[in-house]
Formats: structure tokens, C-alpha cells, sequence
């Protein structure tokens, strides 16, 4: 699969190998390295390696093997996707170490790049239009609702926009006249009380992105040759049609059959 040749493009970009090297030695280089992926062979290593970053404050995240056993079901959780997200934002917005296991990473990581085009930024200096705003919002995954009161919603109400950032721990209220930012700062959506000015906001995508339209409508069409032969191939072809995201590891299985 082509992504899966993007994937190894992306982690192989100023790859070290620590082959010769004894852990502690390991997390002693990748303590002084920028934004980096750290491939461990288990989760056990990923925790141990994690803790030691952590004793020196270097900001990094597991990403865990939060689907086994692996179902389609658990994957598309809120929880297990917002976790994965937030992983990939932080490690392109704030240089965090990225440690897992390589079955982890081919499987649910989508393209950095992909990724990264994805981040939605938000400055006092730029003027917007509310409706296109609006739009982008919608693509990058966040719902448009009365009243926010979770992570991934939006909403808005003449020249006030509400977005509660799926990386942040509250929402952010942005003041418009008209197409210019006058104001824009944190607040608490119970009491409304403002909590902090921003100057900048990068919103998080709600989703994860492995496929691009013309990836989905190809699989569609392959995997209903075989509609009747599995009942995990029926939920693939129903969580497509609606648009939901679907890790690799379930399109690798079928990899031989669907993909040229």
C-alpha cells in the first residue's frame, strides 16, 4: 500500500538507530533530540522509556496498544481517538517524543504531512469570514451545536464563535466585527468566567485522516465483492459509506484483496 510507503518516508526522515546502545544510553540521546519518534519492540519498553523522559521534564507520550483485542468498534471510541490525536498534535506543535511499538504506528498513524495541513490556525493579526470558518470547522471533524460543552464542538451566535479545542481543557471565545478578531480568549462554559487572552489559536483536528476520498471510493468498490463473505467486511463498507475513520490494520487484513 502506497500509505503504507508514506508512513516509512515520514519516520525514516533523519532516522537514528540505537541498536548498539543500552537504554539508559537510548533516552540520554533522545532527551537532546528535537520532535522525534521512538520505535520501542513493546509497550512494556515504551512505559520504561517514558519514565525516563519524564524524570527529566522532556515532554513526550506513549501512544498505547489501546486495541486489543483489536475491533472496529473500540478504535472509532472518542477516548481512544482523541488520545492518538492529541499524540500527533503535540508532536507537531510542540516537538513531544512520540514512543510506541512499530504494529502501533503502521497501523493507526495517518500521514504527518496530511496531519499537519489539518491544524486550523486561528490569529489577531488575520481577518476571516465566519461562514468559510464555519466550513473548515465542519471539515477538520468539529460539530456545530447550540451550547459547547465538549471537546470537538463549535457554535456561534452573530459575530461570537465558541470552539472548544479537542487539545485544550477549555473552550475559546472569539469576538468578531465583522471580518477582524477583537478579542479572543479562554472562558469556563458553566460560568463564563474568561480564564486567559490568546493571540493564537491551532486547533486540534477532530479525526484522523487515513484516507483520501478517492482511497475510500476504490476500497468501497472492491470490498463489495466480497460483501457476503464477512461480517467485518459489511461493518468496513457501512463505516466508509458514512464517512467514519477506519484505522489501517483493518484495511491491511484485506490488503491483498482490495488494494492493487
Amino acid at each position: 500500500m502506497s500509505r503504507y510507503d508514506n508512513l516509512i518516508s515520514n519516520l525514516g526522515k533523519g532516522t537514528i538507530f540505537c541498536n548498539n546502545l543500552g537504554f539508559g544510553e537510548q533516552g540520554a540521546v533522545l532527551a537532546q533530540m528535537p520532535k522525534s519518534i521512538f520505535v520501542c519492540p513493546d509497550i512494556e519498553q515504551a512505559h520504561q522509556m517514558k519514565m525516563q523522559l519524564d524524570a527529566i521534564n522532556r515532554n513526550c507520550v506513549v501512544v498505547d496498544d489501546f486495541n486489543k483485542p483489536f475491533t472496529l468498534a473500540k478504535f472509532q471510541s472518542n477516548e481512544n481517538q482523541t488520545d492518538l490525536i492529541k499524540a500527533m498534535f503535540d508532536f507537531v506543535l510542540n516537538d513531544a517524543i512520540i514512543i510506541s511499538t512499530p504494529q502501533i504506528l503502521f497501523s493507526y498513524f495517518c500521514d504527518i504531512d496530511t496531519f499537519s495541513n489539518q491544524i486550523l490556525k486561528i490569529s489577531k493579526t488575520q481577518v476571516y469570514d465566519l461562514l468559510n470558518l464555519e466550513k473548515r470547522l465542519v471539515e477538520i471533524g468539529y460539530k456545530k451545536v447550540e451550547s459547547i460543552t465538549t471537546p470537538g464542538e463549535f457554535a456561534r451566535r452573530g459575530d461570537i464563535l465558541d470552539i472548544f479545542n479537542v487539545a485544550d481543557d477549555s473552550p475559546t471565545r472569539i469576538d468578531f466585527f465583522d471580518t477582524d478578531i477583537e478579542e479572543m480568549y479562554e472562558f469556563d462554559f458553566i460560568t463564563f468566567e474568561k480564564k486567559g487572552q490568546k493571540s493564537v489559536l491551532n486547533i486540534c483536528p477532530n479525526k484522523i485522516l487515513n484516507l483520501s476520498i478517492e482511497e475510500k471510493n476504490q476500497i468501497i468498490s472492491s470490498l463489495n465483492q466480497f460483501s457476503n463473505q464477512d461480517e467485518i467486511i459489511l461493518d468496513l463498507i457501512s463505516a466508509l459509506q458514512k464517512d467514519e475513520q477506519i484505522p489501517l490494520e483493518f484495511l491491511k487484513v484485506f490488503s491483498d484483496k482490495i488494494i492493487p
